[in-house]
């Protein structure tokens, strides 16, 4: 089939159920988790290399809490 014989509905067909504002948020959603775990890693690195004890540190989705 030639380009110019194509029906006139088939770029909008190519992107039928494609949400874009679905895939942004969801995109957005994952770069803050990633940032949220970076961030608490970093947090247990520095706070590990302080102290010499040993550290027990418990994740949960709003706190960090570090418990010796």
């Amino acid at each position: 089939m030639k380009p110019s014989s194509f029906p006139e509905v088939t770029p909008k067909v190519h992107f039928a159920g494609f949400n874009l504002s679905w895939n942004f948020r969801n995109l957005l959603n994952n770069l803050s988790r990633l940032v949220a775990w970076s961030s608490v890693l970093r947090a247990f690195t520095i706070i590990s290399s302080t102290y010499t004890s040993t550290s027990l540190c418990i994740i949960s989705w709003k706190r960090v809490t570090i418990a010796r």
